[in-house]
């Protein structure tokens, strides 16, 4: 072959590090599909009113240690306007999450995001179950 192409080696190494590529770019994106399944859950069991720390507590251990990725929401919200991260929130620091929300300025750029409650989710998930 002439030019910059280059041939493709013939040990197969090719394919190996293609495939190690894909691998490392599905690691550091995160279980999208995880994070579907977390969401239905706590969405569903609240909306039944059905969900406590215990009961949250049993649904989320198939999920410790592991990297849940929120690209896997639905954008799914309870009856009364909660997303899954809200009512995680609420269900395991329902104080915290009052004044988080109590103390909310939105930012005229991104009026939806509230930095706080992020903070709070992620302290939840990562001392509790080892989201990361």
């Amino acid at each position: 072959m002439g030019g910059s192409q280059k041939e493709p080696p013939t040990n197969g190494s090719f394919f190996h590090n293609s495939l190690k590529d894909k691998v490392k770019r599905r690691v550091k994106m995160g279980w999208n599909k995880g994070y579907s399944i977390m969401e239905k859950q706590v969405v569903g069991l609240y909306d039944l009113e059905i969900l406590t720390k215990d009961v949250l507590e049993v649904i989320m251990e198939p999920f410790c240690n592991s990297d849940i990725d929120s690209g896997g929401s639905n954008n799914l919200k309870a009856k009364d306007g909660k997303t899954a991260e809200d009512i995680i929130c609420f269900i395991m620091e329902p104080e915290k999450y009052q004044e988080v929300v109590k103390n909310f300025i939105p930012d005229p750029e991104e009026p939806d995001w509230n930095e706080g409650l992020y903070d709070l989710y992620n302290k939840i998930v990562r001392e509790k179950w080892g989201i990361w």
